[in-house]
């Protein structure tokens, strides 16, 4: 049996039994760190499809188009993996790139088999088309549907035109699903807190968005008990830039923190979760 208690905001006057320590620690420690992050790995996603673009616009205007398939493919391929990477692609949360030729459709993404060639990015994510058709470099949400089945991905997608002898040849497109900033997060936050983690504190991180629930690899028990929508609106009335609360799972008490990430996109934010062993 699962015993919930909810605190919808209190960054001051904790009791006792209700998580204060790891309210603080999420208050000072781990919300400051996860903001900052998220916004540099942003900046960072924004200026490598910027470089990437840059570097590999002369392969879109090769004549033959199996080997302009061919090698933007290995050029995408390279982006992430020493020697040739890019660098600020190396430490991101960045999970595909795909360069996008003029009339709006994949050439080719950075892995195979490749099940994005074709598909029509310029039609179907603006920030791509504003890329294509503006020379515009931008970032937006955009959502995709998994081969597997009907699971629900929304991604970060940023877009930036290659250019060539003064004219737009393509776009290179880089795709940084929510998911994976919750899951860096938890990584990034249990690798710089190793010595506590160690010793058994539990550190989990969540990206919300709207009314759905982004995650990898966190307890299925505590996915449930993430503050819903309605919740944290309740909440976000009277603390617009976030709020505390602790929940009781199994007997142990969890503090967390819930803050809005506009950056990301409306009704996005993060919430972390931290308990005692």
């Amino acid at each position: 049996m699962l015993l919930v208690a909810t605190g919808l905001g209190a960054l001051a006057g904790c009791g006792p039994n209700d998580a204060a320590a790891e309210r603080r620690i999420l208050r000072e420690q781990h919300i400051p760190d996860a903001i900052s992050w998220i916004r540099e790995d942003l900046a960072r996603a924004s200026a490598g499809v910027a470089s990437a673009a840059e570097q590999y616009a002369p392969v879109f205007v090769l004549d033959d188009a199996e080997t302009r398939e061919r090698r933007l493919r290995q050029a995408l391929h390279g982006a992430r993996r020493p020697p040739r990477a890019i660098p600020e692609f190396v430490p991101s949360p960045i999970t595909f790139l795909v360069a996008v030729g003029t009339d709006g459709t994949v050439i080719a993404r950075d892995a195979e088999p490749d099940s994005l060639r074709g598909q029509d990015f310029g039609g179907r994510y603006p920030v791509v088309a504003s890329a294509l058709n503006e020379g515009r470099r931008g970032r937006g949400l955009a959502e995709f549907v998994a081969e597997e089945g009907d699971a629900r991905s929304v991604s970060v997608l940023f877009a930036a035109p290659a250019r060539h002898e003064g004219r737009t040849v393509g776009a290179v497109a880089a795709a940084m699903p929510l998911w994976s900033i919750a899951q860096r997060i938890t990584r990034q936050l249990r690798g710089n807190h190793a010595a506590d983690v160690e010793r058994g504190v539990a550190i989990w991180a969540y990206v919300y968005e709207g009314e759905h629930i982004h995650h990898r690899g966190t307890p299925p028990d505590l996915d449930l008990l993430v503050p819903n929508r309605e919740t944290r609106q309740a909440a976000f009335a009277e603390r617009p830039n976030g709020y505390t609360g602790m929940i009781t799972l199994f007997g142990r008490n969890y503090g967390y923190a819930v803050v809005p990430i506009p950056q990301l996109g409306e009704d996005i934010g993060i919430a972390i979760f931290r308990a005692e062993p």
